[in-house]
């Protein structure tokens, strides 16, 4: 009865754990602001998200140019040169991080403006763009508060609302699998080989966690609206969150190892249980 207590206990434990570890990354990582602003950060050097970008600007820049149909033809090939170089800009980096956040608090405050509930705002590098446009051809051009780009559905922001409150409650895992983790080790005969193989549970749990991440990509795609611009962006912040999470699933798998280390280490040391000294 008391191992079968204590197994149960333990793998309680474990997929507590690992609950609460993926809870912990998507408050911090993705549902959070700046934890966001940082795991995208790297978009901003990526060639083929800038390319996409660029060319999205150039087309928006070109339609709501304010001009004569004739010369809209005879400005294009200025437009198209000026805007496309926007990722090139001084000010680039300060403006996709502005999209970024403003995207940011669009999506989660559910204020988007739009029938897609989860967008990106590329207002702030258009403005870069329809500038460097208008110094070209020596005009005033507007400056648009907003440029929407669909990334999914209302249904998909539902449902990443729904993960989002399911995430934020990660510290409940964390006392529950830790308050199965003690009566484990209460329950059990050899307390320090249970510890070790609770270890040995968390290392292989952080290990499926490290493989199940591969799975993000293919859930960003189902996401992702029709344009190059959300296809891409989609697909590359998809691939950075994986990377990202699959460090913090290594190391919960590294802290495993080391707590079945330190539990057949203690019971070397210890030479048997307390079981064992009771009938001895």
């Amino acid at each position: 009865m008391r191992a079968s207590l204590a197994m149960l206990s333990g793998l309680l434990a474990v997929l507590l754990a690992g609950a609460a570890l993926g809870g912990v990354w998507a408050t911090q990582r993705v549902f959070d602001r700046d934890g966001f602003l940082s795991l995208a950060a790297p978009l901003g050097s990526d060639a083929e998200f800038r390319a996409a970008l660029a060319s999205a600007v150039t087309e928006e820049v070109a339609g709501s140019a304010d001009l004569p149909a004739g010369l809209q033809e005879l400005v294009r090939p200025i437009v198209e040169r000026s805007a496309g170089t926007v990722t090139e800009l001084e000010g680039f980096p300060e403006a996709l991080n502005e999209t970024l956040a403003n995207s940011h608090t669009l999506t989660f405050s559910g204020t988007s403006g739009s029938d897609a509930g989860i967008t990106l705002d590329i207002a702030p590098i258009m403005g870069l763009a329809v500038t460097r446009v208008a110094d070209a051809l020596d005009t005033t051009l507007p400056v648009p508060d907003r440029v929407l780009v669909p990334l999914g559905s209302a249904k998909t922001a539902g449902v990443l609302t729904f993960w989002q409150d399911l995430a934020a409650q990660w510290w409940v895992a964390a006392l529950a699998a830790a308050a199965a983790l003690v009566l484990m080790l209460l329950a059990a005969r050899r307390s320090t080989t249970a510890l070790a193989w609770a270890g040995i549970g968390t290392a292989t749990m952080g290990g499926i966690l490290w493989l199940a991440a591969m799975q993000v990509p293919a859930l960003g795609e189902g996401a992702a609206g029709s344009s190059e611009l959300a296809a891409t962006f989609v697909g590359r912040l998809a691939g950075l969150a994986v990377a990202d999470f699959r460090s913090w699933a290594a190391a919960f798998a590294g802290t495993g190892l080391v707590i079945a280390v330190a539990g057949f280490t203690l019971r070397a040391l210890l030479g048997g249980d307390r079981g064992k000294k009771a009938t001895g």
